[in-house]
């Protein structure tokens, strides 16, 4: 288990990006420190690829996403380009592409745009726009499309819809189709792929089979 990133704990009245990490060895439940990364980052996401975690975060000074890459059987990181976003909400791994949405925003809530990242060629691409946005999300990889489910807030975490909603989106048409609307709640916060089933549970104790 990799953890990385976050707010340095020496500072109490402010969020100040950390570039350390640690690994977690189940076998002997213990931690060790890893390397430091080349940013420091807080607010992060990550995808483990199978041979490297992909960490993106936002930077210390104001600016673009940072994207990095640790490789465990080397101990070493690697700085990555930067995504074509100002923030990230939500990251899935195909098996060989990064898929990444931004944070959308309440402002502009049929604009909600992401990109991939081509881990053999390191570089990004332009994916189609999503019907709708969604800040509060969470992302699964069916083996064909990726499913997002959640919703859209504002500063004062009020939703836009009554319920939570979804997309899936195809890689390989690069298009959308939108999910049939849940029951659940617009702050449903968890969900996970199952064998063939996606599941997702509202805050309280409901939950739906997709």
């Amino acid at each position: 288990l990799l953890l990385w990133g976050g707010c340095d704990p020496e500072i109490t009245d402010d969020c100040r990006p950390t570039a350390g990490g640690f690994r977690f060895d189940p076998a002997t439940e213990s931690w060790s420190e890893i390397p430091e990364a080349p940013v420091a980052g807080a607010f992060g996401h990550a995808v483990w690829t199978g041979t490297e975690a992909i960490f993106l975060s936002e930077p210390a000074e104001r600016g673009p996403l940072k994207a990095q890459a640790y490789q465990p059987a080397t101990a070493t990181w690697t700085y990555l380009a930067s995504p074509p976003l100002r923030s990230v909400s939500e990251m899935v791994w195909t098996g060989t592409h990064v898929l990444v949405w931004s944070e959308g925003s309440r402002r502009r809530p049929r604009l909600w745009p992401g990109a991939a990242y081509d881990v053999a060629a390191r570089k990004w691409l332009p994916i189609a726009d999503a019907p709708f946005a969604l800040s509060l999300v969470n992302g699964a990889w069916t083996g064909t499309e990726v499913i997002l489910f959640g919703s859209l807030l504002d500063r004062r975490h009020w939703a836009g819809t009554d319920n939570a909603v979804g997309a899936a989106y195809s890689p390989i048409s690069d298009s959308w189709r939108t999910l049939p609307q849940s029951k659940l709640s617009p702050y449903a916060t968890s969900a996970a792929l199952i064998g063939n089933q996606f599941v997702a549970w509202d805050y309280d104790t409901d939950y739906q089979i997709y």
